[in-house]
């Protein structure tokens, strides 16, 4: 927009101090552009944990997956675990991520994020009528040696709205 009215100014003053405005205003985009490429936030890091856990889920690697968990998240692992046991997932994506505030004053920071997960897949044990499924998810995370780890997550109740935040078990 700026540049729009530069340019409306150069040609209607024709003063060639007003090209040099103009490329001074491209040279601060620029730089804005790089800087916003360059420096990542928290929330990004937060969400790339997530995105590559997600990944690691559709590539149906448990092993990558639990790089992605702490080791204390006992209760996630052994859901992964399991279900990976069950199902070879096709398509796994992560929609609708609210990341909370990050909280500081616990050491380690912690973040609680919901989302909804779209997931599709084969079933390997003969026992599951669909091959897709959305839930609802709560998962926290600590930072642990700079990175985002996940530590406990809620699956919640799909068919009970009224339940969102408690354990969803089967």
């Amino acid at each position: 927009m700026i540049e729009a009215v530069l340019g409306a100014v150069l040609v209607s003053t024709r003063r060639g101090v007003v090209l040099f405005v103009m490329l001074g205003v491209l040279a601060l985009v620029g730089i804005g552009l790089l800087v916003e490429r360059l420096v990542v936030t928290e929330n990004e890091r937060i969400a790339g944990t997530l995105d590559a856990a997600a990944a690691a889920l559709e590539a149906n690697d448990l092993n990558r997956l639990f790089t992605f968990l702490a080791p204390t998240a006992a209760e996630s692992r052994a859901r992964a675990r399991q279900v990976l046991g069950q199902v070879e997932f096709t398509s796994v994506a992560i929609r609708g991520l609210d990341i909370g505030q990050v909280n500081r004053l616990t050491s380690p920071p912690t973040v609680e994020t919901r989302f909804t997960a779209v997931l599709r897949y084969r079933d390997r044990t003969g026992t599951i009528p669909y091959e897709h499924y959305v839930i609802g998810l709560i998962v926290r995370l600590h930072k642990e040696q700079g990175r985002w780890l996940v530590t406990d997550h809620v699956e919640l109740d799909p068919n009970n709205p009224v339940n969102r935040g408690r354990r969803y078990e089967k």
